[in-house]
């Protein structure tokens, strides 16, 4: 029991749904800070957990874990977490309730009905915490922050003078563009861009080197080629997994089993047959073999 609630307070730390399959999800929602003038209190920024029986789709990210924290097989790692999925529904049948570690508590009535109550409502915090305001009120102790708005008489100031710099550089800049002279070959004299009048009557500049401007060439663009696409519609997903690393080492495992992958919104699906409708894919040996395989659209949308 300790071990399945390890690996889903660990996923939660990075994901935003763990599902444990055939039983439920726990999904992680972020709450940004806001002003609670009720109890005078601004909340720190946090992210609450919930429990939603009804998500019991084996998505892979549960098993891949087991995998990789005990260094098994994908079909092994299954089977472990089958083992520990069964401990976890015998003690909500006995007791009543079980709890999640610092996560929460989950409880069943007698209808099979599960229910979550999260511990504090609360789960990530990054280490801030509340502030007590004085808003609505008059205590002036050291720990409470008065709220104020900043004038915006002053605001529009600010505003108005930096929109005249920022035109006065651009009429700047326009400016030196349009006095400054291009150099062109076989000129014997240049007259620099000046703010005072200057003498083009005097001594002319030697010029005796030739300017010759350089030609850059640059080679064509070589499009690549894109990933070749399979022309049947349909295929037999035996494995969703997480990124690119856990799909090749599961592919590793599976041997001829695994044909192909490929993305599909965010998630690598790992596939052992393919064919032009849902029943040429079908296969009792390889559904029975990986469970939780099912047929799926070729698509990367």
């Amino acid at each position: 029991m300790e071990r399945i609630v390890s690996h889903i307070e660990y996923l939660l730390d990075h994901h935003e749904c763990v599902i444990i399959p055939g039983f439920g999800a726990f999904i992680k929602r972020y709450e940004p800070a806001k002003i609670d003038t009720s109890r005078n209190v601004i909340t720190a920024p946090r992210h609450s957990i919930s429990f939603n029986s009804a998500l019991k789709h084996d998505d892979g990210l549960l098993a891949s874990s087991y995998a990789r924290s005990i260094e098994i097989p994908y079909t092994t790692a299954n089977a472990t977490l089958a083992e520990d999925i069964a401990i976890l529904k015998s003690q909500l049948s006995n007791n009543g309730e079980t709890s999640i570690g610092k996560i929460g508590t989950l409880n069943s009535n007698r209808d099979g009905l599960l229910t979550f109550d999260p511990t504090d409502s609360t789960y990530v915090n990054s280490g801030l915490r509340d502030i007590k305001t004085n808003i609505g009120g008059t205590d002036d102790r050291e720990d409470k922050v008065k709220i104020s708005e900043p004038p915006r008489q002053y605001d529009r100031a600010i505003h108005r003078l930096m929109r005249y710099a920022a035109m006065l550089v651009i009429l700047l800049g326009v400016g030196i563009v349009l006095s400054t002279p291009l150099a062109t070959p076989g000129r014997e004299t240049i007259v620099k861009a000046s703010v005072c009048p200057i003498d083009t009557e005097g001594p002319k500049a030697d010029m005796t080197e030739e300017i010759h401007p350089d030609l850059l060439i640059s080679a064509p663009r070589v499009e690549e080629a894109e990933p070749e696409t399979p022309s049947d519609k349909y295929c037999l997903v035996i494995a969703s997994l997480a990124n690119i690393e856990q799909a090749h080492q599961f592919m590793a495992q599976a041997g001829d089993d695994a044909i192909g992958m490929f993305e599909n919104n965010g998630r690598y699906r790992v596939y052992a047959r393919t064919g032009a409708s849902v029943a040429d894919v079908a296969d009792a040996g390889l559904e029975e073999k990986y469970p939780g395989a099912w047929p799926c659209a070729m698509t990367t949308e």
